[in-house]
This record gives structure tokens, C-alpha cells and sequence, in this order.
């Protein structure tokens, strides 16, 4: 599968991407549990013509007795009922057995293979069973049996008639040895199709577990990723990679109500770099930017993960301090701006200064309230020379 995917790692239209996943992996599922259906349809068509052929092939050793038994009986009492009775089982075997040879001589007829298989061809026209060589021959003796006047002599002179020694020996053998290799090939095909019915089932589970593992599982994981970016991208300044301004609100205010309901101290700082403007004329903006990026990193590393920075907008930081009074505020802003002033940035060694602002909010006090607060001190600190803190 083809990563679709932009220069910097994120997923490029992921819902484009899961939908071809997603629609390839049950398009796969749907063709395998197609080509299940189709081969257990065939088992059952097989049964069903396995049934049929064993059926109609048992049939043929019944008849031949049923024949023989009629004609007899006709040759001895010579009842027409006998007789009949003999002719519409010999009318039977006769129709069995073309039935059963009907797509051998079509296939024979139209220059194609036989359906037959090479023992069953052998069992019909070739060797000692030829079956469909004794079919006609006990069909013939038959006919002219019952075309013979009534008999008046006893039964056992039937015994040594031509087609009573054939119905109870070599024909009744020869029947028989077909109806058992219909029954072998039958069971054989059914068989075949049976494992490969298994078969299918079980690439289609093993294709189920593999997509679950090598495409759904990375898919999900992707699509998380993605959401995870997204959310990030979200709540997150591009240039510093801390919270921007809209997520600073949503979180401070949070943490200000739970403060305000539980009376424990909060404060802001507001830190502005000092002659930033004047950076980006002197040196350009991708210095700038380095800049931003150092004092935002420097900023980070000298908080607690309880507090909460973000870029305010342009060269201005914000800082939530949770459970921390003015004092303990006004030290860390001191602490936060003694470590920008004694750090060398960017690959110009440039020397960089901030100025802060401390407001602490009170029990009934709007988080935008005390930023504005801290927004005044930051421009007492401006107004006095920069890089202090009021």
C-alpha cells in the first residue's frame, strides 16, 4: 500500500486514504466469501449429482433382478401384467442408462473430453464388464423372451435361460462394479471441493487477521496520529511548539475557577522581548524567529508542569503560575529574566533581554482581567527602561 503522505510526515486527506483501505480490505473479504459461496454451491450441486448418479446406477442392479423376475414369471403363466411389468422395467434400465452415458455421447459427439473418467469408460466399453455391451445383449434376450408363447414347462428350466444366468453373474457384477465407482469418484469430488472449500475459509480468516494487523491496526494508528497532530496543531503555537494564545484561555480559565472556588493563590506574567523590532531590521526574520523559539525553550525549561505558557502574539509570552502568590510570581519572573539575559542566542551570540509583568488574581477577578493587569506592569517595565520586571 502506497503512503500517502506530505514531506513532513502527516497523513495527506486521510479520509481518501482510510476509504481506499477500508474499501479494498472488504472488497478482498467480499471476493474470497464469493468464491466461498461459489464452492460450497458446487459441493451441493456435486451432492446432488453424486445422489443422481448413484441413484439411477443402483437402480439399474434392482431393475435388471425386477426384469429378470417379470420375464420369468411371464414365460411361466404367461400373464400379460408379467409382462408388462417386465417391459416398462426394461423401458427404465434402458432410459437409466442413457441418462447416465447422455453427456459422455455429447461430449463424444462434439470432439470434447468425456466427463467420464477413464475407469468408468472402462466399465461401460471396454474389458470384462462392458457394461453397455451386456445392456444391449440382456435387453435383446429379454425382448425375445417375451416375444415367446406361453411356457408350460416348470421354473427351474428357466434358471438356465441366457438372461437369468446374466442378471444373477457377470451383468449383476458388472452393475454393481459401476454403481461403487460412482460412488468413489463421487465421494472424491465432494471431497476435492470440501477442502478447497476449506481452504478459502481459511485464507479468508487468515486474510481477516492480517488486515486487522498490517491495515486496519496502522490505519487506526495513523488516523490517530493525525488527530493527534491535528489537536496539536490546534492548541499549539507553529513557531515556539507551545500553547497559543485561544488554548492558554481555555486551560487558564479552568485552572483560575478551580483556584477562585478553592482560594488558593494565581498568578500571570506577561514577557515581552525587549527591541525585538530591531532584531528582525538588523539581522531578518529568520533570526527572529530563532529567537523566539530560544526564549520560548528557555521559558519552558524554567517553569513547573503545572504552569501554563504560551505565545501571546508576536515577541509576547504568557504565563499561568498555579497556586503561586505575587511574591512567590515576581521571583520567578526575575529568575526567568536573569536566565534570558545571561544566555547567548541564535548563531549571532546576540544578547537578548525581556521585560515582565506580574498581576495575581483575586477571588472574584477575570482571567482577562488580571492579564490586563499584567499587560500595565509590562509597560511600567518598558516605560522604565526595559528588562526588569514590575
Amino acid at each position: 500500500m502506497i503512503r500517502d503522505i506530505h514531506e513532513t510526515g502527516s497523513i495527506k486527506n486521510p479520509r481518501k486514504l482510510m476509504t481506499t483501505v477500508y474499501v479494498a480490505s472488504l472488497s478482498l473479504i467480499a471476493v474470497l466469501s464469493i468464491i466461498t459461496h461459489f464452492v460450497l454451491d458446487q459441493v451441493i450441486k456435486e451432492q446432488s449429482q453424486t445422489g443422481m448418479l448413484v441413484n439411477k446406477s443402483g437402480q439399474q442392479r434392482m431393475l435388471s433382478q425386477r426384469i429378470t423376475m417379470f420375464t420369468i414369471e411371464y414365460e411361466q403363466t404367461g400373464l400379460e401384467d408379467a409382462k408388462n411389468s417386465a417391459e416398462l422395467s426394461l423401458t427404465k434400465m434402458q432410459q437409466n442408462h442413457s441418462d447416465l452415458l447422455a453427456e459422455h455421447y455429447e461430449a463424444v459427439a462434439n470432439n470434447r473430453k468425456s466427463p467420464l473418467s477413464a475407469k468408468m469408460q472402462t466399465l461401460y466399453f471396454d474389458g470384462p464388464n462392458q457394461v453397455d455391451e451386456q445392456l444391449k445383449t440382456f435387453s435383446q434376450l429379454i425382448l425375445e423372451a417375451l416375444q415367446q408363447p406361453e411356457q408350460t414347462d416348470n421354473r427351474s428350466n428357466n434358471v438356465d435361460k441366457p438372461y437369468f444366468e446374466m442378471a444373477t453373474k457377470q451383468f449383476l457384477d458388472s452393475l454393481n462394479n459401476v454403481v461403487s465407482q460412482y460412488e468413489i469418484e463421487s465421494l472424491e469430488k465432494v471431497s476435492r471441493l470440501t477442502f478447497a472449500q476449506n481452504v478459502v475459509l481459511i485464507v479468508v480468516i487468515i486474510t481477516i487477521l492480517l488486515e486487522g494487523l498490517y491495515v486496519f491496526r496502522p490505519m487506526v494508528i495513523r488516523i490517530s496520529e493525525f488527530a493527534e497532530r491535528l489537536q496539536h496543531d490546534a492548541t499549539h503555537d507553529h513557531l515556539s511548539n507551545i500553547y497559543n494564545r485561544r488554548a492558554f484561555f481555555l486551560i487558564s480559565e479552568k485552572l483560575l475557577r478551580y483556584a477562585q472556588r478553592y482560594k488558593k493563590p494565581c498568578s500571570v506574567v506577561l514577557f515581552d522581548i525587549d527591541k525585538f523590532k530591531s532584531i528582525n531590521d538588523n539581522y531578518g526574520h529568520d533570526i527572529g524567529d530563532a529567537v523566539i523559539q530560544e526564549i520560548a525553550s528557555l521559558l519552558a525549561a524554567n517553569i513547573r508542569s503545572a504552569d501554563i505558557l504560551a505565545r501571546f502574539g508576536g515577541e509576547e509570552f504568557v504565563l499561568l503560575l498555579a497556586e503561586t502568590n505575587h511574591e512567590n510570581a515576581t521571583l520567578v519572573a526575575e529568575k526567568i529574566k536573569r536566565s534570558v539575559e545571561e544566555a547567548l542566542f541564535s548563531s549571532k551570540k546576540l544578547l537578548v533581554t525581556v521585560s515582565g509583568g506580574v498581576a495575581t488574581c483575586d477571588e472574584h477577578q477575570t482571567l482577562h482581567a488580571t492579564i490586563k493587569n499584567a499587560d500595565e506592569q509590562l509597560y511600567k517595565a518598558k516605560n522604565s527602561g526595559r528588562n526588569r520586571i514590575c
